[in-house]
């Protein structure tokens, strides 16, 4: 009996220091949290809330099986690979597939991504030898489309799970991982086409060094840090109001912005982006505030200086009536050489209505 009763303390003692040591639940990560964001916006996303609990445990069960918690927690840059192949693994399993149709928005959410299906085209390239061999004999299946920062979403919330030292990093127009190790390197992984990303790894990518270059700044790449990434994510649902179709209302995208700008999240555009909703939506007006819109478009141009960014500071200056300083304010922007969005065109555009004492309200 006291045998017994030994062996039953020995295992509830057991039990309890596994359960102290768990790793948190998929409710407690980052990716749930986002999801359940969209389901203000979407509607009812327990069916793609339930795939991606699905797609993460699948993960979770490959990794657990081949990998303790301490061999995880020091891995070697091969081991780092493996681990992220058998995430990509997985994704490919689950029928996802990076598409890079940039006029095609809708598969960027996060809800949406999960939600969709469709034809398996050749047209989604970025095939890595994994997904080459699932897809060879499985050309009538339905497929998921996924881009970059969605991936990096749902990854992110397997190596929470796993207690990774996992980032997302953004870039301009694009988002990678990257795995840090104690010794302060660091390894990334490219999701669109499930391979290490030995160009990144050195942050020597082109679009960086000529976005430095131009704007004389060292913002990216930008390591998001894990209190930030549901504010990046409330930035790019609002940016879709900017889109031909978007997908939420105004008012949502004015609430997204200003949370994300109440947080210590910080990119450029955000704030341009918020300071241009009021400026071309006059239903707005009940929250139109000049002083406060100066004050963000200032700290957007000190952020960067952009053609987009003077031109809504020009705007801002119209719409109160004052065309002399509009118009001031526009020239400099035009002398501007960057123009990561290509608004050069509509920035002369407001230029011409400003000479005419007009505000322009209607042409973004």
């Amino acid at each position: 009996m006291a045998k017994k009763l030994v062996t039953f303390l020995f295992l509830l003692s057991f039990n309890h220091y596994c359960l102290s040591n768990e790793n948190i639940q998929f409710e407690q990560t980052t990716t749930y949290q986002q999801l359940l964001l969209d389901s203000k916006l979407y509607g009812n996303n327990n069916d793609e809330i339930t795939i991606c609990r699905k797609l993460t445990r699948s993960a979770l069960n490959k990794i657990q099986k081949k990998f303790t918690n301490s061999e995880m927690q020091n891995a070697t840059a091969l081991q780092v690979q493996e681990i992220f192949s058998m995430i990509d693994s997985t994704f490919t399993e689950f029928n996802f597939l990076y598409d890079n149709d940039l006029s095609d928005y809708h598969f960027t959410i996060l809800t949406l991504a999960l939600r969709e299906e469709f034809s398996f085209k050749y047209r989604y390239t970025f095939l890595n030898d994994y997904r080459i061999k699932y897809w060879k004999d499985k050309k009538d299946k339905k497929c998921k489309k996924i881009d970059c920062d969605q991936y990096c979403r749902i990854y992110l919330g397997i190596t929470e799970m796993l207690n990774l030292p996992v980032s997302i990093i953004q870039i301009p127009q694009h988002y990678y991982l990257r795995w840090n190790f104690k010794n302060g390197t660091h390894l990334n992984w490219e999701t669109t086409t499930g391979t290490l990303d030995h160009k990144n790894s050195n942050d020597s990518d082109s679009h960086v060094i000529q976005y430095q270059e131009n704007y004389g700044n060292n913002y990216y790449p930008y390591e998001i840090k894990a209190n930030e990434v549901i504010s990046n994510y409330k930035t790019l649902l609002a940016d879709n109001i900017f889109e031909a179709k978007p997908l939420i209302s105004i008012t949502n995208a004015r609430e997204l912005y200003a949370s994300a700008i109440k947080s210590s999240y910080r990119r450029p555009d955000l704030y341009g982006n918020f300071v241009w909703l009021h400026i071309m939506n006059p239903e707005l007006s009940i929250y139109y505030n000049f002083e406060e819109l100066k004050e963000l478009i200032d700290q957007e141009i000190q952020l960067e200086k952009d053609v987009n960014h003077y031109d809504a500071k020009a705007c801002l200056y119209a719409i109160k009536g004052d065309f002399d300083t509009a118009l001031t304010i526009s020239n400099v922007g035009l002398k501007c050489l960057n123009d990561k969005n290509r608004k050069i065109e509509k920035a002369v555009i407001h230029n011409s209505c400003f000479k005419l004492n007009k505000d322009c309200r209607t042409n973004r």
